[in-house]
């Protein structure tokens, strides 16, 4: 990820924590959608911000070789602009695949694309 990439989430981070350090007190429930493969009917509140985030871990002992994979933060930013309506901004963070092939460790790594709508 590069520091341009970085720099803006971890803005988003910040302005969303400032968000819920200023709320009003009220408590309200929340719906995460978060880790997944569908998107959740529900909607943020309007004017409510909410994080989610996780890490992916996985280890697998095959034939051909054992494999390692992890993937890290799987943000999940969510604004409320509507009583049915918000805006979302994620992305899968970084990943490192590491496979023993013939006796050796291969390591590949990336970073995901920033995803909104």
């Amino acid at each position: 990820m590069n520091k341009l990439s970085f720099a803006g989430i971890l803005a988003l981070l910040l302005a969303s924590a400032a968000q819920a350090l200023a709320g009003d007190g009220e408590e309200n429930g929340i719906s995460t959608d978060r880790p997944d493969f569908t998107e959740s009917t529900d909607t943020v509140a309007l004017g409510a911000t909410q994080l989610e985030g996780g890490v992916s871990v996985s280890r697998h002992a095959l034939p051909a070789g054992a494999s390692h994979e992890l993937g890290a933060p799987f943000l999940l930013v969510r604004f409320g602009l509507a009583r049915f309506a918000e805006f979302r901004l994620g992305s899968d963070g970084f990943a490192l695949e590491s496979k023993l092939v013939n006796g050796q460790w291969e390591q590949h790594a990336g970073s995901s694309d920033l995803e909104a709508g």
